[in-house]
């Protein structure tokens, strides 16, 4: 019977996934010693991507270990695949590892960033953007878990050896970030969703309608994302400030009246 179950939840999962169209993940092709450059390809037009900080070390060309496996981690029904190449840009942070940065021209609709490897089991490592985020996905990877990212007060991501994907909210030009404590190391590559996403559709069925209102009112009462009580990744938090609030509430509402995610 546990089997049964295993087997229909792998089938609504793999349905959620199907709904939205692959991200686009960022082909790095030239670095130095502190800048990385590439492009993503949409069937929009490419975008050119380009990261500046310190560089711990970075696979570019689709070179060397491939640390996006397994894929689970980076999967949600925004973001149905994980990063396609072995491309990657390492970090170690620190208070002398300065400012942190990404760049994206055009500007990117609500970028995602695969994140491998943030922190130890008994180590915490903290990125403190200068941009809103949600967390889409997390769990053990390459080098096992727990796996656990956090999002505290919207802007701040902290990593127990965290595998994950995280997004950032609204037409985005450039990210930057300080990392206050070392660790050696963890790293990154960065994406654009295939189409448009529908985070109010709570239940990923498309719509957004009574059923989504229901398990967003459940997350208003409960308010703090970080209370336990509070459904993992807190996906009712539509602006990314770790509270489930008014704020995400008229978010909620112009979605609501749309009905039909576009």
């Amino acid at each position: 019977m546990a089997r049964i179950f295993a087997l229909v939840a792998a089938c609504i999962t793999a349905a959620q996934l199907a709904l939205a169209a692959p991200t686009a993940w960022t082909s790095w092709t030239a670095k130095t010693a502190n800048t990385v450059t590439g492009s993503i390809a949409t069937p929009g037009g490419t975008t050119a991507v380009e990261y500046l900080g310190e560089i711990y070390f970075a696979n570019i060309n689709d070179s060397g270990i491939n640390y996006y496996s397994p894929a689970t981690p980076f999967l949600s029904p925004t973001v149905p695949n994980a990063p396609g190449r072995r491309d990657i840009i390492a970090l170690r942070g620190g208070a002398g590892s300065g400012v942190h940065t990404i760049r994206f021209n055009p500007p990117a609709p609500d970028p995602v960033m695969a994140i491998v490897s943030l922190g130890q089991p008994s180590i915490t490592v903290t990125y403190d953007f200068d941009t809103p985020f949600t967390i889409l996905s997390f769990g053990p990877g390459y080098w096992g878990g727990p796996g656990t990212l956090n999002n505290i007060g919207g802007r701040r991501l902290t990593g127990v050896e965290g595998h994950g994907t995280i997004r950032f909210l609204g037409l985005v030009s450039e990210i930057n970030w300080t990392i206050p404590n070392p660790e050696t190391w963890h790293g990154f590559t960065v994406g654009i969703p295939g189409s448009a996403s529908c985070p109010a559709d709570l239940n990923n069925d498309n719509l957004v309608d009574d059923a989504d209102f229901v398990i967003f009112a459940a997350a208003y009462n409960i308010l703090d994302c970080l209370d336990p009580a509070m459904p993992a990744r807190c996906p009712a938090d539509l602006n990314g400030d770790s509270a489930v609030d008014d704020d995400d509430f008229v978010i909620f509402l112009a979605a609501y009246n749309e009905v039909v995610c576009s």
